[in-house]
This record gives structure tokens, C-alpha cells and sequence, in this order.
């Protein structure tokens, strides 16, 4: 499948089923609210960074679960079922949090010792959370050896499907920064909510093809 007809396709799905941006709506919201608190920011800088990176490791996989079941829901022909989407998604939680941690930070360890290591990791384990929802995977080294062989011989369109989406993302995210603060703030979740759900969407689209030798 072409790039732009899987994003056109993400796209379309999104329109159709709006309520596929209510999980990232809901941690993007609650990420703003936490780090412009007032009692967190006279806390110090640190300890909004802690709390942002708390959101990211335990709320985004749960995020991205959520919207991956509504998704295989809608595909199916049954339509999004949030709250059957938050029960399958509750019940393999400590997986989907402790295997992304484990991939995040292989990535990030890869970043400090060489740029490229780094990236090539983060794409290698792109799938984890679609290999613990969609492929069984009932441990850390299944998910892991999963997402690392369905990427096998797909790296390099994964990593161009990768470009597209977050390229903007973070030049969007360099432009809010000059806007002020209210609406700057308004700005980035609404880019937040949107971004992060047409990303999992996509690479939960790329991965079932890939899955089906598509």
C-alpha cells in the first residue's frame, strides 16, 4: 500500500469515527491541566518534566490500546466500543506500559550513544503495542521479537511513514510556541490529540498488511 493512500485512509477513518480522538483528547488535555498547575509548576521545572513523562509512559499506551481496539471494532463492522476498548485495553495494561518502557528506552539508549542506533531501534520496535493487543504477544521478549521480525524487510517505508507524521507535528509545535500562552496551550492539544491518533492509526493499518504479507 502506497503512504498517501494509508494516510488518506487514517484520515477518512478519523472523519467518519471522531470519537477515535477522545483517548489522546483526554491525556493531552490532562497533560496540559497537570504541567500548568500551579502547585506542580512552583514545585519546580523538574518535577513537570517528571509528571510529563509519567503521562507519556503509563497514559500514551493505554491511549494508543484504546483507540487500536475502537479501530479493529470499526474495521470489523461492530463500530467503536470505548468502553469494551477500555476493558480489553485495562486488562493487558501492565503489559502494554512495561513493554513500551522497555522499547522506549532501548530507543533512547540507542540515541545517546549514536543518533542513528537510536532511530533504528524506535522503528524496530514500532509494533510492540499492535503485537500485545492484535498479536498475542504475552510477554515482554514475544512482543519484542514480534515487533522486530514483522519490521523485518518494512524498515525503511515504516521510517518514511514516520517522516511524514511527526515532521509536522514538530514544526507545528515549534509554531505554537510563538502564539500566546491560552492559545498556544489550546493549540497544542488539539495538534497533540490529532497527531498521535492518526499515528497510531496508520502504523496499526501498516501493521495488519504487513501481518496479512500485504
Amino acid at each position: 500500500m502506497e503512504l498517501r493512500d494509508l494516510i488518506e485512509e487514517t484520515i477518512r477513518e478519523s472523519i467518519n469515527y471522531p470519537i477515535l480522538f477522545l483517548p489522546f483528547f483526554l491525556i493531552s488535555l490532562l497533560n496540559n491541566v497537570f504541567i500548568s498547575n500551579r502547585v506542580i509548576s512552583a514545585l519546580g521545572a523538574n518535577w513537570s518534566l517528571i509528571i510529563s513523562l509519567l503521562f507519556v509512559v503509563i497514559l500514551v499506551p493505554i491511549g494508543n490500546g484504546i483507540t487500536i481496539v475502537m479501530d479493529r471494532g470499526i474495521v470489523s463492522g461492530k463500530g467503536p466500543n470505548p468502553p469494551r476498548a477500555l476493558e480489553i485495553t485495562s486488562s493487558r495494561s501492565f503489559l502494554l506500559i512495561g513493554i513500551n518502557f522497555v522499547a522506549w528506552m532501548a530507543a533512547i539508549t540507542g540515541i545517546f550513544l549514536l543518533i542513528v542506533p537510536g532511530i533504528y531501534l524506535y522503528v524496530k520496535f514500532i509494533f510492540v503495542t499492535q503485537e500485545v493487543l492484535l498479536g498475542n504477544a504475552d510477554d515482554f521478549e514475544t512482543g519484542l521479537r514480534s515487533s522486530w521480525a514483522r519490521t523485518t524487510g518494512h524498515w525503511s517505508r515504516l521510517f518514511a511513514l514516520l517522516l511524514v507524521l511527526e515532521v509536522p507535528l514538530l514544526l507545528l509545535s515549534l509554531l505554537a510556541g510563538q502564539l500566546p500562552i491560552g492559545l498556544a496551550q489550546t493549540f497544542q492539544v488539539i495538534l497533540s490529540t490529532v497527531a498521535q491518533t492518526w499515528i497510531i492509526l496508520a502504523f496499526t493499518h501498516i501493521y495488519v498488511r504487513i501481518s496479512r504479507g500485504a
